[in-house]
């Protein structure tokens, strides 16, 4: 109990900052007396990312950020519209990941960015605006962690369910530095 205590007192600037689940948007938003925007924000995005697409350059063939599928031509928005992009992986998204990598192979590339994008990872790039160096890397266990710069970051379980519950300042590593960035998400374990 106190540890729901302490996450209700800390969970709202991070909750603001936007959620990488769309689900978890949707009702973090509603919760806070928006339900009609997050609704229409739910599908916007995915819509805007759809148009964006469109003037989306393609580079060359190059890995993605874990050093797989080299045979994947990698691109990006263009640049006005960094708050849609993820700033750690280049279009058409991490197909390191297996969902990311069938979408890919099954749909092409247009169709895995707009998963990526417009679905997965929704304004990553928004939510990296606000990030804060981190000094120490996070646990990767579950629990509640507090640094000395006074960042937290949760990985709850959700009981029986096979998710987990992820709150406050996620670690991401950008070009070899430690950011964290606002976010609320659930994941499947």
């Amino acid at each position: 109990m106190q540890t729901l205590k302490l996450l209700w007192n800390h969970t709202w600037p991070p909750l603001l900052a936007l959620s990488t689940t769309p689900l978890v948007w949707t009702l973090g938003l509603a919760a806070l007396g928006g339900g009609w925007w997050s609704l229409l924000a739910l599908l916007l995005v995915p819509a805007l990312v759809l148009l964006s697409l469109l003037f989306a350059q393609r580079g060359a063939e190059g890995p993605d950020s874990q050093g797989q599928h080299a045979d994947v031509r990698r691109g990006r928005l263009p640049a006005g519209l960094w708050w849609l992009e993820t700033p750690d992986e280049r279009l058409p998204g991490g197909t390191y990941e297996p969902t990311v990598w069938r979408t890919y192979t099954l749909f092409g590339w247009y169709a895995c960015a707009l998963y990526w994008l417009g679905w997965r990872n929704q304004l990553h790039g928004l939510g990296f605006s606000f990030r804060k160096r981190l000094s120490v890397p996070w646990s990767l266990r579950r629990g509640y962690f507090r640094n000395a710069e006074g960042l937290w970051w949760a990985r709850l379980g959700l009981g029986p369910l096979p998710f987990e519950l992820k709150l406050g300042w996620r670690q991401y590593i950008v070009q070899g530095e430690l950011w964290a960035v606002p976010c609320c998400t659930v994941t499947r374990v």
